[in-house]
């Protein structure tokens, strides 16, 4: 192995280490992961899924609620709303 490829992938390495210590400092600061991933610029599926493979802990803050059209009709439904 040439010297430039051991510093790619220590410089991949890094990177990656990089980013799982800013995400879990964002976990420790006690904000959502929606509010987590629009600061860091990324989806929160891109954001979740990183969590999931690195194996991050992150608090839950507040549980989201779905608004989509079917689950509000369940919603209406229960309460005896047309």
């Amino acid at each position: 192995m040439t010297k430039f490829h051991s510093k790619w992938y220590d410089l991949r390495d890094r990177q990656r280490q990089e980013r799982i210590e800013q995400v879990e400092a964002l976990a420790r600061s006690r904000i959502t992961q929606t509010e987590a991933a629009h600061e860091l610029g990324v989806s929160l599926q891109t954001l979740n899924r990183f969590i999931q493979i690195n194996e991050i802990h992150w608090p839950v803050i507040k549980q989201g609620v779905k608004t989509h059209g079917s689950d509000q009709t369940n919603l209406r439904n229960k309460r005896g709303v047309q």
